[in-house]
């Protein structure tokens, strides 16, 4: 299978990003310590950087320029910053990925921290549905687990957030990645 990029169109539209960003942000701001330095993939409107507490470093990254600053990149092309932080950020946006255990893999490399939310299929969804939202997959708790586990991850808390999941990661000990 080939494997494309993303639909920058589609994500043009502020209304597209700014649904449900305040809860998504602040969430996902409180296992973020003072000071870090991290990335947030998909920043879209920025809501999580506006979040954090003063004194860390913030680099938003999303398919489209909503904003001066930040990298505008396609994590479907397996464009990622080559530099490390503390926290890498993904907040709904494993639904958009081709690739997901690529991406698991690089954020691996990029930091020790990860903080994701994904909408977990449901057993009586169908695919087609998810499809219909432009989502590319449909993971079940359990497999999203083993592929943050094969990407050398250890997931510290699970938090339900309305429709969706929120997992908090560690890089498991004994595992670096390069």
């Amino acid at each position: 299978m080939e494997i494309g990029g993303s639909e920058g169109t589609r994500w043009a539209g502020p209304a597209e990003v700014t649904g449900g960003a305040d809860q998504r942000a602040s969430l996902a701001a409180k296992h973020i310590p003072p000071g870090a330095s991290m990335i947030a993939l998909g920043a879209g409107a920025r809501r999580l950087g506006a979040a954090l507490q003063p004194g860390g470093a913030y680099l938003p990254i999303d398919l489209v320029r909503f904003a001066e600053g930040g990298e505008v990149l396609d994590l479907n092309q397996g464009q990622l910053p080559e530099r490390t932080v503390d926290v890498v950020a993904a907040l709904d946006l494993l639904q958009y990925i081709h690739d997901v255990p690529a991406l698991l893999a690089r954020c691996h490399a990029a930091a020790p921290n990860l903080i994701l939310r994904y909408p977990l299929a449901a057993t009586e969804e169908k695919p087609e549905d998810r499809r219909a939202q432009g989502w590319f997959n449909a993971f079940y708790e359990e497999t999203l687990s083993d592929m943050l586990k094969n990407a050398g991850w250890s997931v510290t808390a699970r938090e339900p957030a309305a429709a969706s999941m929120m997992f908090v990661c560690q890089r498991a000990a004994g595992v670096t990645r390069t």
